[in-house]
């Protein structure tokens, strides 16, 4: 490959790079507005689409994308099993002071599994690689980088939501970290395993928990 050829990747890199991180801006607005549940069902998929497309026109290929069906490995295994010691951090506290709601098709079948088959192919599928692209290649430094994103793109939507008996950046900050150590768990299995479907299937599940607890 030429010098010029090379530039020119690392140029459609950084580039790429930076689209996808204004897509995170836009996807966190979408996730903050007041949409209804089938609003954010069908906009929250747009991020992650651009994101994709992005990144193969940019050329990533190979080790680098996770779009695809792939074994889950033991290590693998183990991370996602961790994460499931998180969920309850959440899923209790909102059993205890929330709301059943019971179960319902759209808001806890249709609902869930879209949300998280589209945070999920933002996050690790796009998100991830490119986190690791800005860490200089290092996979652990870009599982903590999309981990950090990922949990702040909850923030603003946990401060709106923040009871009022409660300081609202408390609430922002709290609710944050369960996604972080969410996106950690899930990242480091993803980049390990080169798939996002593991992970996506965890995910949808909690979700779907959620769901009927009305959250």
């Amino acid at each position: 490959m030429t010098k010029s050829a090379t530039t020119g990747q690392l140029m459609i890199g950084g580039r790429a790079a930076a689209i996808v991180l204004a897509l995170w801006i836009a996807y966190t607005a979408i996730y903050t507005a007041p949409l209804s549940d089938a609003g954010h069902a069908a906009f929250e998929f747009v991020p992650g689409l651009l994101a994709v497309a992005v990144l193969w026109w940019a050329g990533y290929r190979n080790g680098n994308w996770y779009l695809r069906a792939g074994p889950l490995s033991r290590p693998g295994l183990a991370a996602l099993a961790l994460v499931l010691l998180v969920l309850p951090v959440v899923i209790l506290p909102v059993a205890v002071e929330g709301q059943w709601v019971g179960f319902d098709p759209l808001t806890t079948l249709v609902f869930p599994l879209a949300s998280g088959v589209a945070q999920e192919l933002f996050f690790r599928g796009a998100l991830l690689p490119v986190s690791i692209r800005l860490c200089g290649g290092r996979p652990m430094r870009g599982v903590v980088l999309q981990a950090v994103l990922f949990g702040l793109w909850h923030a603003p939507k946990a401060y709106l939501g923040t009871p009022a008996d409660m300081s609202p950046w408390v609430g922002a900050i709290a609710l944050s970290v369960v996604p972080f150590l969410g996106g950690l768990g899930w990242g480091w299995q993803v980049q390990r395993d080169r798939t996002i479907v593991w992970a996506t299937g965890e995910h949808v599940i909690f979700l779907t928990i959620m769901s009927l607890f009305g959250m």
